[in-house]
């Protein structure tokens, strides 16, 4: 029926009391509150990314959706405002990235650590070594395969610094880079029967479906510190801030500190974050 026989027939106000009824449904159906935060693969591969963000989303109502590369790769999603929080572990790139103003912060969030796995019987005799540098140069000297992620992220970073400290060669023909995440990684490292340096986390959440061992572990050079930074709105007006600065208070809060320790005591059976401020202290303020 065209709306003139509406009218002749008197039922305008009937389809005006529709459009009243449709217009006052949609107001009250307003979407969620979204916020974009750009992570690490090795907080999203340990399974810890899950549940902390599983339980902001209980307590704000906000969803987040979450980019998830190495942490070079996700900074500069941050200098282009493509996220509105950031979670790396790339300490002198996350020092660098707020000193240019790109941050309006950076908050220690927690640590775990990284180790070398390797093929069982440990050919480069890394079980051995006094340190994580003494552990490389005998990869090296033994000519046995190091797998590099070789993608800018976190844990590239540190093995490029440890190359550094112990004179080592970056390239060569015994160091295989996948340009890939750290489960890819480990995965090639496991057929190789290579030798690869690995967060702890996402070595345990893969262990099973590895043919690795842990050959060296301990010691400050290996200490894996994770921090958030939320992105500056004087830099990019259009960033979700007041969303990233309610993300970045949870994480902070003490029922986030709550679930970071007890996370690898349920999940794997012993600690593997840690932390900054341990559950029940005082935090710093995420806009601080």
């Amino acid at each position: 029926m065209s709306w003139k026989a509406w009218f002749c027939h008197g039922l305008w106000p009937l389809a005006g009391l529709w459009l009243m009824m449709v217009a006052g449904c949609d107001s009250g159906s307003a979407p969620p509150q979204v916020l974009v935060l750009g992570t690490t693969t090795t907080v999203q591969d340990s399974g810890l990314l899950t549940v902390l963000m599983d339980e902001f989303r209980k307590e704000s109502g906000i969803e987040v959706k979450t980019v998830v590369g190495g942490s070079g790769e996700v900074l500069e999603l941050g200098r282009r405002g493509d996220v509105d929080l950031l979670l790396t572990h790339s300490p002198d790139a996350e020092k660098e990235f707020a000193a240019e103003g790109w941050g309006t912060a950076r908050l220690p969030l927690m640590h775990s650590d990284y180790i070398l796995a390797g093929p069982a019987d440990d050919p480069a005799t890394c079980r051995e070594a006094r340190s994580a540098l003494d552990a490389l140069k005998r990869i090296a000297d033994s000519g046995q395969v190091f797998i590099s992620r070789g993608d800018r992220s976190g844990t590239h970073a540190r093995e490029l610094k440890l190359r550094k400290a112990a004179e080592l060669a970056t390239t060569g023909e015994n160091i295989v880079s996948t340009g890939t995440g750290m489960g890819e990684t480990l995965r090639v490292a496991s057929e190789k029967k290579a030798y690869v340096l690995c967060d702890r986390p996402t070595f345990l959440a893969l262990k099973a479906t590895l043919d690795l061992v842990i050959v060296f572990e301990g010691g400050e050079d290996l200490r894996n510190d994770y921090s958030i930074l939320p992105v500056n709105p004087a830099k990019h007006a259009h960033v979700r801030n007041d969303a990233a600065q309610k993300l970045a208070a949870f994480l902070l809060s003490p029922t986030a500190s709550a679930l970071i320790e007890r996370f690898g005591r349920e999940k794997y059976g012993e600690p593997v974050f840690t932390p900054a401020v341990p559950a029940g202290s005082a935090r710093p303020d995420a806009g601080s």
